[in-house]
């Protein structure tokens, strides 16, 4: 390594500010030493350490201060009442048959079904009976993807027939906009 003036900087860890060539500590203004073997320049941890230090401090008192609003507003204390339950009522046996009463359309269409084995009356509850059928049990999970494209291509179907008439065409594209958006695995 050829002689050099240990006062020059090398090209290396110098750069050109305004006009002047100048190292990196000098124009920051900060102490160094030069290792002269390895021809590097160090830069102390100390002033890392206090950028750090100041860093934390300010993030603390910034957290400190978040809380400082609601601890300013005196709100009441309430302590929630006693509340007298009533007794339920023990199911009784004379309860009227709700077997089919989410079901809009037919003996199929909606919640549930009036009955597994009676016919469809019509194409769209025949679609929506395809449905029940391809569906699991309830609480066993959620139908396949498959399935709910199935009844929207179905009802679809039924919607766009000329033939059906308008109430059922509107419970048709009804069904079919349902079943797309249909939960499903």
């Amino acid at each position: 390594m050829p002689d050099r003036d240990s006062s020059e900087p090398s090209r290396r860890d110098s750069f050109r500010v305004s006009g002047c060539v100048t190292t990196f500590a000098e124009c920051v203004g900060m102490r160094t030493s030069f290792d002269k073997e390895n021809d590097v320049a160090f830069i102390p941890l100390r002033s890392a350490s206090r950028r750090l230090a100041m860093v934390l401090a300010l993030s603390s008192a910034f957290a400190g201060t978040a809380t400082l609003p609601s601890l300013a507003q005196d709100l009441p204390r309430f302590e929630a009442p006693d509340i007298d339950i009533p007794e339920a009522d023990e199911p009784s046996v004379d309860l009227p048959d709700t077997k089919g009463a989410l079901v809009f359309h037919g003996n199929y269409c909606g919640p549930g079904s009036r009955g597994v084995g009676r016919p469809p009356v019509d194409a769209l509850d025949e679609a929506c009976m395809h449905h029940d059928a391809c569906s699991p049990q309830v609480d066993a999970g959620l139908p396949s993807c498959g399935c709910n494209a199935r009844l929207a291509r179905e009802a679809s179907r039924v919607a766009q027939s000329p033939r059906i008439d308008d109430e059922q065409r509107v419970a048709a594209e009804f069904v079919a906009a349902g079943a797309r958006v249909l939960a499903c695995r």
